[in-house]
């Protein structure tokens, strides 16, 4: 029974998600691998404009049995897996550039990438009941094997964000590292068979379709909720883009569907009537920002791409690589504290008060510690001869205060000695020098007089 909550606020999202296409955005394309009615034989691969009704085109490429197409947004390529190939093959999203990339020596199947790790999974079909798993370095194409059950794998979808694996066994569907380590059932399955998934990072969704259940479906996988779109055709793979749902049926007569939301209304892309075989697609869009710009309304500044070089137009990866002294996916974050150059891997001198160094030329900013320790050792003598001769001038100045304050001092006695003698003379001379009259009476009575009126300061003078 289908749930339809979640499919009624899904296909709200689906109706504004594609009402809000950027005017910067050149086209959506869509690649359609179609395996062909026998392994090994009339495979293709369809390059289709979704846009304006542009139609689809056969490339003109050999890969006999092609199967589970994904987008490469950093280096721009569409990457498969060819069973009769035993390789992994890839052309440009133009059609331009088709190569076989990488052999496996495996019957091929599923794959899935992590285009910012630089890493495709990749696994083959059931060996006597156990298939394998493979990682593969893009930059270096190096395999690698990854451990996993022993059980025959049906499909495969990366969570790019937290480095995680889904992998659809016979009867479950798991999630673990890329590692291999830490899963974790999320779902059961009833029957082994074709399982095609895909994972939306943004609604934390993995989409499935089950040729076993003849079901279409997502899981939220932080819920572990499940909902079912549509359980009336047998559909081999599902992708989402932009809201809608792609689903490619199995064995169909050349067609993919379009589902908004999973809940229509259903619509098709139609590739070539006349072939039957398992259909898979992947879609993508191709931007047109201006140079340094990225996203979808082409509002991000690319980071610091190497020798000026721009952007990826989606994610903003620099294909060159990021310049000298940033790191990052994009080439937004500077080198660390005490490393500058490419890819940071040089350690910076011992600067000046810790202080950090250029990011790209290891320069110190405000010198290197040894020539600052030259540079102090240099003004300490200019510190030790300012000091001298402010203490000079400091002497001098308490010299001449000391000299000053002992001349005043001695002013001052002396002014004081000359006051006292003149009130001395002042008091006792005319008791004796103004006697003008007689002697006994008159001598008598002006001394006492005299002493009546001049006695008190005579006092006073004597004891000061």
């Amino acid at each position: 029974m289908v749930d339809t909550a979640p499919v009624l606020v899904l296909c709200v999202l689906a109706l504004l998600n594609s009402t809000a296409e950027s005017n910067n955005a050149t086209e959506k394309i869509m690649f359609i691998t179609d395996s062909g009615g026998g392994l090994e034989v009339n495979g293709s691969v369809f390059r289709c404009v979704l846009d304006a009704g542009a139609g689809c085109t056969v490339l003109p490429i050999y890969t006999p049995n092609p199967r589970c197409p994904v987008y490469d947004p950093v280096e721009d390529y569409v990457y498969w897996s060819d069973y009769a190939l035993q390789s992994v093959c890839r052309v440009k999203s133009s059609g331009d550039d088709y190569e076989t990339w990488v052999n496996v020596s495996r019957g091929l199947y599923g794959m899935a990438l992590d285009s910012q790790l630089r890493t495709i999974f990749v696994f083959e079909l059931s060996q006597n009941g156990k298939s394998s798993l493979w990682k593969v370095t893009m930059d270096t194409q190096i395999l690698t094997e990854v451990p996993i059950e022993k059980s025959s794998v049906w499909g495969i979808a990366t969570d790019t964000q937290n480095k995680k694996l889904f992998l659809a066994f016979a009867t479950k569907i798991t999630m673990m590292n890329y590692d291999g380590t830490e899963y974790v059932t999320l779902l059961n399955k009833k029957t082994g068979n074709h399982f095609g998934m895909m994972f939306d990072k943004e609604g934390h969704r993995l989409y499935y379709a089950d040729t076993g259940a003849r079901t279409l479906g997502s899981l939220d996988v932080e819920t572990n909720e499940t909902t079912v779109y549509s359980n009336d055709t047998v559909y081999l793979s599902v992708h989402q883009f932009e809201g809608v749902l792609y689903a490619g049926p199995f064995w169909d007569r050349g067609r993919v569907d379009e589902i908004p939301g999973g809940c229509g209304p259903r619509s098709y892309v139609y590739f070539n009537a006349s072939i039957a075989g398992g259909i898979r697609a992947t879609v993508f869009r191709k931007y047109g920002c201006s140079s340094g710009w990225y996203g979808r309304m082409c509002n991000r500044e690319c980071g610091k791409c190497f020798n000026g070089s721009t952007c990826d137009d989606v994610a903003g990866f620099c294909a060159a690589g990021c310049d000298t002294g940033w790191i990052g996916d994009t080439c937004t974050t500077v080198c660390p504290k005490g490393t500058y150059g490419e890819s940071c891997r040089n350690l910076c001198d011992q600067c000046a008060d810790g202080a950090p160094c250029h990011p790209a030329t290891g320069t110190c900013q405000a010198g290197n510690l040894e020539n600052w320790r030259e540079v102090c050792h240099e003004d300490r003598g200019h510190v030790v001869w300012a000091l001298v001769a402010v203490c000079v001038f400091l002497g001098l100045v308490v010299v001449v205060l000391l000299v000053l304050l002992v001349r005043w001092r001695r002013m001052m006695m002396t002014d004081r000695q000359k006051k006292s003698d003149v009130t001395v003379g002042a008091v006792r001379n005319p008791t004796y020098q103004d006697d003008t009259r007689d002697a006994e009476a008159e001598i008598t009575n002006h001394v006492y007089e005299k002493m009546v009126r001049v006695l008190p300061p005579v006092y006073e003078t004597i004891h000061v």
